[in-house]
């Protein structure tokens, strides 16, 4: 079995963060955004097992304003996808898209595999009706778009974000530390 390093399995993790992002969200912007929270709020992320990850990027993205969002995309089987409600999306996201066992999945939404089998039949029956066979065609396309995302421009404008900010926090402690200094000179002159 290889063992990732630990700068290996952030890379790994932050790129699983933003593919689930994407897919759950539907856009880019969107994804990035929903990125940037939950890295953000999670320093440490490679510390969390895989089936807790995807459930916290769940929980982000249905807490994400843009996840409410109904925008318009080129493509009508796209727009007929994002019209699910959340929970058959995921579903028929994490089964059909992701190809994750039921259980995996079941887990990751926090759910029972027999909920899961109930949004993911809604998903596909919703999806029959407006798309014919035509839903499998379109998990097969986003799993391949999915395949080609290119997460490291979004992973490198969160590094450069979070440099800045612990840049700003390490030159407010140095000049807490310099008027705490010049104080104590004043008042032990």
């Amino acid at each position: 079995m290889v063992r990732m390093n630990d700068a290996a399995r952030s890379k790994a993790y932050q790129r699983r963060v933003w593919r689930l992002a994407f897919l759950l969200t539907g856009d880019t912007g969107s994804a990035e955004s929903l990125f940037t929270q939950i890295m953000r709020n999670h320093k440490r992320i490679e510390s969390v097992e895989p089936e807790r990850l995807d459930r916290m990027i769940i929980m982000y993205a249905r807490e994400h304003p843009q996840h409410t969002e109904r925008r318009l995309r080129p493509d009508p089987h796209l727009n007929t996808l994002y019209e699910l409600l959340p929970q058959p999306l995921e579903a028929w996201l994490l089964v059909h898209v992701e190809q994750l066992e039921q259980r995996s999945a079941a887990k990751a939404m926090d759910c029972s595999i027999t909920a899961l089998r109930l949004h993911r039949d809604a998903a596909e029956e919703y999806l029959t009706e407006q798309l014919g066979d035509g839903w499998r065609a379109l998990a097969d396309r986003l799993r391949q778009a999915a395949d080609e995302l290119d997460a490291i421009p979004a992973i490198e404008r969160w590094q450069a974000q979070r440099g800045r900010g612990c840049l700003f926090k390490t030159l407010l402690l140095l000049a807490g530390l310099a008027a705490g200094g010049a104080a104590g000179w004043f008042v032990f002159k």
